[in-house]
């Protein structure tokens, strides 16, 4: 089985929108590792449902004599890293070969990996491994990934048997579906791209959101929201 550890270094909106579809999902092939900052501010606070999910502290996985460097491709400079985290996730990619580690963090990298290598006791013969990590800089990205790796299901109104197109104008560029089995109509938030709207058959009437999954949460129903249809 494909596992995937994905790596949250910071906590914004976007990291909290992406969270909150993987938590929709639980997928049993996701673990997640948060940074100390992120990890001591659920300490604090908490974030709802999150113990639904698999999560660790990746600075408690650190080796006592790892240091970790930074190989940018476009320079010959090397740079050590002394972030305690980054040392935890090579230690786990070095015990399990079967994974795929990731990290959101809201920055892009050349082809989208972030490449950096470790020495545990002779710093001047380094590199001992070439580590790349895949990385994400937007939620959809990141679900995208997901989804071919069988991490998380796919699912689509378009092509769906189950749904069709309407002739109501997009929203948010989003094209609007209907349910033929129970006339509701859906549409996917383009804003964030994790979930699903879905209103009345109506369309003035809001039933509520959707996992990208497909899975109806009439709990999130939300009386502001703007109507489809006047």
């Amino acid at each position: 089985m494909v596992e995937c550890y994905l790596y949250f270094k910071t906590w914004d909106d976007e990291a909290k929108a992406l969270f909150e579809c993987l938590r929709a999902i639980r997928s049993p092939k996701l673990r997640l590792l948060w940074s100390d900052c992120v990890y001591e501010a659920w300490q604090q606070n908490g974030y709802p449902g999150v113990y639904a999910l698999d999560v660790l502290k990746a600075s408690d996985k650190k080796g006592k004599y790892c240091k970790c460097y930074r190989w940018d491709v476009g320079s010959d400079q090397i740079d050590v890293m002394c972030d305690d985290d980054i040392r935890g996730l090579i230690n786990i990619m070095s015990i399990n070969q079967t994974c795929i580690f990731c990290i959101y963090d809201n920055k892009s990298y050349p082809k989208n990996t972030f490449t950096v290598f470790r020495d545990i006791i002779n710093i001047q013969d380094y590199p001992d491994s070439f580590y790349k990590l895949k990385c994400f800089s937007t939620p959809v990205s990141a679900l995208d990934f997901f989804r071919t790796k069988g991490i998380i299901p796919i699912f689509s109104l378009e092509g769906n048997n189950d749904f069709e197109l309407t002739t109501i104008s997009p929203v948010q560029g989003a094209p609007v579906y209907r349910h033929k089995a129970t006339k509701y109509l859906w549409y996917l938030d383009n804003m964030h791209k994790t979930h699903y709207e879905v209103f009345d058959s109506h369309g003035k009437k809001h039933i509520g959101e959707a996992t990208i999954d497909g899975e109806l949460d009439q709990r999130k129903k939300d009386s502001r929201k703007r109507p489809i249809r006047k």
